[in-house]
């Protein structure tokens, strides 16, 4: 293997030009330190590795590709029925969404799931809600009608955009989803020490690739369009979305409920099993709300 292909020397270089960009940015607030910047702040940390459970259920899928603002985006399927769309977060991918696809198929459902712009087999260099909520678009117009979605993390926010775009569905999950596009924003801009100018600079830079502005990128202006029924599964221990995240997404849709965890963080929770029947009641039951608390 050479150095180049080491995770840990490709981990280093990047986050050798993280600081070399910033120092740039800061002493000649250059345009392309400045892009630079906005480039990392829309990247995903790295690539995941499946795990061996993962490739063992997703080796098993009807595997296809469609084009997504020219980059092939890959989708995976499984079972038949209606069907029930799985969005991953931030830095994962979809096979970390395995522990539904059996208990969804089991019970009726076809479990269409998709690997994000610049995640898992997908292309792509970058990533940020209002394209991934085009992405979930498109794959709903080319796959048809979508009974319910469970989607973790930055999957939620992207779902919400995606039907502000045209998406429609019966039910929703969120796991572990976040309220606020702008307030991770300023935690990055300030986790590097970026002056005031700066960080305004590299949040237009953002904005511009986006297409979108960041202050309407939270729960209460984009709850208008979480008409159907949702349930925001949250544990308190998450220490990357913090549990009040999920609180504010509840309060923003028109029927929302919360089922709230101990001890399971951001994501183990996608693999316990109470969890897991608790999403999948909820989209399967008629009357799923006699079953949540």
């Amino acid at each position: 293997m050479s150095l180049y292909k080491n995770p840990n020397v490709r981990a280093g270089l990047r986050q050798a030009w993280a600081r070399a960009a910033l120092w740039l940015a800061i002493r000649f607030r250059s345009r392309l330190a400045v892009r630079r910047l906005a480039q990392q702040f829309l990247s995903p940390r790295s690539r995941r590795s499946p795990s061996a459970a993962e490739r063992a259920q997703f080796d098993a899928a009807r595997r296809f590709m469609f084009d997504f603002q020219g980059e092939q985006l890959v989708g995976y399927r499984f079972g038949s029925g209606p069907k029930v769309l799985l969005l991953h977060g931030l830095g994962g991918s979809a096979s970390q969404m395995y522990a539904f696809v059996q208990p969804l198929v089991a019970a009726g459902f076809e479990v269409v799931a998709l690997d994000a712009p610049a995640h898992g087999e997908s292309g792509g260099s970058w990533i940020a809600i209002p394209r991934y909520g085009a992405a979930i678009a498109q794959l709903a117009e080319h796959e048809g009608p979508m009974h319910a979605l469970i989607a973790h993390s930055l999957g939620a926010p992207a779902a919400t955009f995606a039907l502000r775009l045209g998406l429609q569905t019966e039910r929703m999950v969120f796991v572990g989803a976040p309220a606020d596009a702008f307030v991770y924003f300023i935690l990055w801009a300030r986790s590097l020490g970026l002056p005031g100018r700066l960080t305004a600079r590299v949040r237009a830079e953002i904005e511009a690739r986006a297409g979108y502005p960041m202050e309407l990128l939270n729960a209460e202006r984009m709850g208008d369009v979480l008409r159907a029924p949702l349930l925001v599964i949250h544990d308190r221990e998450d220490r990357e979305v913090p549990w009040h995240d999920g609180e504010r997404v509840r309060r923003s849709a028109r029927d929302g409920r919360m089922l709230t965890t101990t001890g399971l963080g951001h994501r183990r929770i996608l693999h316990d099993a109470q969890v897991v029947q608790a999403a999948v009641e909820f989209i399967g039951s008629p009357q799923p709300h006699a079953r949540v608390a």
